[in-house]
């Protein structure tokens, strides 16, 4: 029997995530235990700063100034100081870099709640083992592991609105920034996609475009494929930025070298092929393609609503400043405070069967067995002994209780077995609770 639920023999049908959930639910001491995920989950938004550099001017733990203390930063009197031999009232070269404006929280009323699947994985654990958990543990998973929540938006406003993807979750402010998420992520949801070698590009060209970002060879400008690669490649990898933000990306490079690469590369074509097609269907260009999608398939993707629940780790990928601020700040209160976490998961558990009792200052406890107070007058002898000295000594453990009823006694005799045998009934009936620490006690009442 696992004293935890941190017992490797995880259930063949886990997934390696499950897995790892119900893994990291370790009963550690307090000061070996890892904090909540509170200052790193939310930390960097897709295709921007972090929202820390989001407040121009706020000072570190130190107490500085960001250009404080950086190659480059100055003192307090705007001068930088300077070797010997230098002249300190020298000009200065460096630019302090612009100061972003703070960025504008949403009126969104956010909750955080468990996974139903992670749920399922826990109560699973639990059933097993026949032990009572601490809901605080079981809470304190959930913000070790962010990505096993989900997150509820709902707008305070009632002319702000979401747009969401049906497919995967993502939520966005305009249907315009949904549908370049919904192009770029799903477009291969719906074709398949295939590699056709042809004859390389032919024509003079004294220049090729080179993607700054990525590296990749777009082609020369005066060829007549170069507009719709360049909006491919920012599609399906730089959807986060504007157009005219991705086309400052882009370098001109006069290399015949590189020119005779991208010829080389231009041979090969990637064509899409609506699922369920014959494969000798012709396939098509990317806009042809993205041309098809957005007729046939674009609008099944999007719901509009005032609210929307999504998982955790989908709402990371939020590009809005604005909406990835105010669930940054959201999920820093709750790892300070956890509020809705806590309510979320005894619901979950209690929908699921558990039963929720109280142990010792008020610390709540989870078990899959309900229990069951049984007068010590109503057993037989043995385990009238077993009841009594749990009720005079609960927290005991099996080693202690054969110990203190049975004082020298070899644990493998038969006076040992007569005390130990009965426990794991007991324990089934839930007239002992077993904790997962495998500390022993009696309830004394109704739970």
């Amino acid at each position: 029997m696992s004293d935890s639920l941190t017992d490797t023999n995880a259930a063949p049908t886990e997934t390696p995530a499950e897995r790892e959930l119900v893994l990291e639910l370790n009963f550690v001491p307090e000061w070996a235990r890892k904090p909540p995920n509170a200052t790193s989950f939310f930390r960097d938004r897709p295709g921007g700063r972090r929202p820390s550099e989001d407040h121009g001017g706020r000072r570190d733990p130190r107490g500085r100034t960001p250009d404080r203390g950086r190659p480059g930063g100055g003192d307090r009197g705007g001068n930088r100081r300077t070797g010997p031999g230098q002249d300190r009232d020298r000009p200065r070269t460096h630019q302090a870099a612009p100061r972003h404006a703070p960025v504008q929280r949403l009126p969104f009323r956010t909750r955080f709640l468990p996974d139903d699947r992670q749920i399922g994985v826990i109560v699973k654990r639990i059933r097993s083992g026949q032990r009572a958990y601490p809901i605080g543990e079981i809470v304190g998973l959930f913000l070790d592991n962010p990505d096993a929540c989900r997150v509820k938006l709902e707008s305070a406003d009632p002319n702000l609105r979401l747009f969401q993807c049906t497919a995967c979750g993502l939520v966005a402010l305009d249907r315009q920034e949904l549908d370049v998420h919904i192009l770029g992520q799903h477009l291969p949801d719906f074709f398949d996609v295939e590699k056709v070698v042809g004859e390389p590009a032919t024509g003079k060209f004294v220049c090729v475009a080179k993607c700054g970002l990525s590296g990749t060879l777009l082609g020369p400008p005066n060829h007549n494929a170069y507009a719709e690669r360049v909006e491919e490649v920012h599609r399906t990898s730089y959807a986060h930025m504007s157009l005219d933000e991705y086309r400052r990306s882009i370098q001109t490079l006069h290399d015949e070298a590189l020119i005779e690469q991208w010829k080389e590369e231009s041979r090969t074509q990637t064509l899409y092929r609506p699922k369920g097609q014959p494969s000798e269907t012709p396939g098509l260009k990317w806009s042809a393609a993205v041309s098809a999608f957005r007729k046939q398939h674009a609008d099944t993707l999007v719901r509009q609503a005032a609210y929307a629940t999504l998982p955790v780790a989908v709402a990371r990928q939020i590009t809005h400043a604005g909406l990835h601020q105010t669930l940054a700040d959201a999920w820093m209160r709750e790892c300070r405070s956890p509020r809705d976490l806590p309510l979320a998961i005894q619901g979950a558990l209690h929908g699921r069967h558990m039963h929720l009792f109280r142990a010792g200052a008020g610390q709540r406890f989870v078990t899959a067995i309900p229990p069951a107070p049984l007068a010590p007058d109503r057993a037989i002898e043995s385990i009238r002994a077993v009841l009594l000295h749990l009720r005079a000594h609960p927290g005991c453990t099996r080693a202690q209780l054969l110990a203190d009823l049975l004082p020298g006694a070899a644990t493998d005799g038969p006076e040992a077995a007569a005390i130990l045998s009965p426990l794991g009934w007991l324990v089934e009936r839930g007239h002992i609770i077993e904790f997962f620490n495998g500390t022993m006690a009696v309830p004394m009442g109704k739970s």
